[in-house]
């Protein structure tokens, strides 16, 4: 808001001033302080040629070359000359930003309310701490923070250009679909990512190798298959759009690929903020396909420790807290923060990939990231297990009996994004638990499960019982049948009391690494039986399979990954998890409904075969690598009937 704000700064101190001299006391600043933020806000915003003028200055101060701040200075007043008044800058979608934007007429009366929503607002303005953190915690004072940083964020987005000498102007962004490769290279090498793409278009288009797949189509790789570089982001986007099959390619062609793609995805460093992207990655997959899993992701990633404190603000409670809310309460803040976001419905205004997550629950993540960041850390041999896998499994068992919303399929999901291409863990879902068949099964238990689906599958279908699983998978509506036995198999995992209830002591059946957790659970749940088959499974899958470096094999993530995409028929590079990416600006969520529709049109968002009701059809290309290229979307604030939305509902 102080960008914004420049040219009344004076004013704004003067009247502070002025407010403390002729009324003392913390009292008489936020009477004074209300009128003086409230008259500044007026004249910011009286007219589409001053929100111009403004937005163009700020964003040259900034570093952004005068044509693109023109543009976007263009594209800000247009849309603000279509509204009905200032207020709708911010689109309040939840009541602390009503309080925020209520703290100018507010604090002129200085109610309770007023005065909640101006303690933060007049911190971020350059009141001193102690009195602005009075109001942290108060729903009114979280929507004042969140409500600033989209107006940073409308104008400049949250990228943060490298300062270097004789920097270019960098290509249009709201033209990514017409990128060239050098362009995304440009684009990324200001904000300090040398590999969003090639440097020289020419060069890469020679590198371009052709391959032949079993349905007729030709398909181009950068480098080829056998190259052991990894691809950088725009490459990624390149095999994203032209809809690839991985099972009309040969064996060691997809093999090929998907090593140099696992390379690609292996991080450099890890920053709580990183992690946390991760994690709550994992925390939106349940019952969530990938696609919109993915988009859900590009609206909540955090981009820098700033935002991961925004994230741990967006609840009143903190997670360690005895009286933390009930159910309901929780669902009501989670759908405010949806649609924050912009995530929630299309028809109004939001991209329609939530899922049915609880979104507190990644807030309290936050908290635990923002508190104990290297307890999220894989400590590899400090795991304390036998072998590499184990030290995974342990660290995946600390994540699913810590993080709220995690158990062992989507712990596991969101683990091994801190070493791919090495991770010995993988998620079992119901596309692995098909691949896998009777390793699922092992064990009188999940014998059981078996036997009973195979009888109501039979009586229903008045079909001879199946004996085995592969005999189920072969009858008509069998694949169904398997995978709700398999996935109800795989969720019976050991479970045990943390402590004994006589003696206080820790459960001895609780192993070591979930005796260092940040809140102790009542009931904490291991790792074993049929799950633990599958990775069982997996592994030895992984052990035969080549990786990309001379002598090695695939890590077991990396081959449940490669099969994961065959079962599924499609390629996926999972371009939003590409190392880096928190670097870059925010695309608007007009650019981002653009992405949704060009997945949405190749078939990403069909997850039913008609043929095959329990498969996933292929998708079809997209016309430029560009087409496929999405990142991080502006604060939900600003979709819908704001400056930055307006996109109808299309899908």
């Amino acid at each position: 808001m102080a960008g914004l704000l420049d040219e009344d700064a004076d004013v704004v101190r003067g009247r502070r001033r002025e407010a403390a001299a002729a009324q003392p006391g913390f009292s008489g600043y936020l009477n004074r302080a209300g009128q003086a933020v409230g008259d500044a806000y007026s004249y910011l915003m009286s007219s589409p040629e001053r929100i111009r003028q403004q937005t163009y200055d700020y964003a040259v101060s900034r570093g952004m070359s005068p044509e693109m701040a023109a543009a976007s200075a263009d594209r800000v007043a247009g849309r603000a000359g279509r509204l009905t008044g200032a207020i709708d800058f911010l689109v309040p979608q939840t009541a602390a930003d009503v309080a925020l934007m209520a703290a100018g007429p507010l604090g002129r009366a200085a109610p309770a309310a007023g005065r909640a929503a101006l303690a933060v607002g007049g911190g971020l303005l350059g009141m001193e701490p102690g009195e602005a953190e009075a109001g942290r915690g108060d729903a009114a004072a979280r929507g004042a923070r969140n409500v600033v940083q989209r107006v940073s964020d409308a104008v400049t987005g949250s990228g943060r250009r490298v300062a270097r000498e004789g920097a270019a102007d960098l290509p249009d962004i709201n033209k990514v679909n017409e990128w060239k490769g050098s362009d995304f290279y440009r684009y990324g090498k200001e904000y300090g990512l040398d590999n969003l793409g090639p440097r020289d278009d020419a060069a890469w288009q020679r590198s371009l190798r052709e391959y032949k797949t079993s349905d007729g189509r030709t398909v181009t790789v950068p480098g080829g298959h056998d190259s052991r570089q990894p691809f950088t982001y725009y490459d990624l986007a390149h095999l994203q759009a032209q809809g690839i099959n991985p099972r009309n390619l040969p064996d060691e062609i997809h093999r090929g690929v998907h090593n140099r793609m696992m390379r690609s995805m292996q991080p450099e460093s890890l920053e709580p903020h990183q992690i946390f992207n991760q994690l709550a990655f994992a925390q939106v997959s349940p019952n969530q396909p990938l696609t919109p899993n993915l988009f859900a992701l590009q609206g909540l990633a955090a981009k820098s420790p700033e935002e991961l404190e925004r994230w741990s603000n967006r609840i009143s409670w903190r997670y360690d807290s005895p009286n933390r809310p009930g159910p309901d309460e929780r669902r009501a803040v989670s759908n405010e923060i949806v649609q924050e976001l912009g995530l929630g419905a299309q028809g109004r205004g939001g991209l329609g990939v939530s899922g049915n997550a609880d979104y507190t629950n990644i807030a309290e993540l936050a908290q635990m990231v923002r508190d104990r960041p290297d307890w999220f850390r894989f400590r590899g041999p400090a795991e304390g297990g036998a072998s590499e896998a184990e030290n995974w499994s342990g660290f995946v068992e600390r994540l699913m009996n810590q993080v709220p919303g995690l158990r062992a399929k989507t712990g596991s999901f969101g683990a091994v994004w801190q070493s791919p291409e090495t991770a010995q863990i993988s998620a079992i879902d119901r596309h692995m638990a098909t691949l896998f068949g009777s390793d699922v099964f092992s064990g009188p238990q999940a014998q059981r499960i078996f036997s009973t689906a195979a009888e109501r599958h039979a009586a229903a279908r008045d079909l001879p019982v199946a004996r085995t699983p592969e005999e189920l998978m072969t009858q008509p509506g069998g694949r169904g049948a398997f995978v709700d036995a398999a996935m109800q198999a795989i969720g019976r995992l050991p479970t045990a009391q943390y402590r004994n209830a006589k003696t206080g002591e820790i459960n001895p059946r609780v192993p070591e690494s979930l005796r260092d957790m940040i809140t102790e659970p009542e009931k904490v749940q291991m790792l074993g039986g049929p799950y633990v088959r599958g990775l069982e499974a997996n592994a030895a899958r992984a052990a035969e399979t080549p990786g990309l470096d001379p002598g090695t094999n695939q890590s077991i993530f990396a081959n449940q990954w490669m099969n994961w995409d065959r079962q599924r028929q499609r390629l996926d590079p999972h371009l939003m998890m590409f190392p880096g990416l928190d670097r870059l600006p925010r695309m608007s969520p007009e650019m981002m409904q653009q992405r949704r529709g060009n997945y949405y049109d190749a078939g990403y968002f069909n997850y039913r075969d008609v043929n095959d009701p329990n498969n996933l059809p292929p998708v079809r290309s997209m016309p430029t690598p560009g087409s496929a290229s999405y990142w991080s979307l502006l604060p939900g604030a600003m979709v819908g009937g704001g400056l930055l939305g307006g996109n109808e509902e299309r899908y």
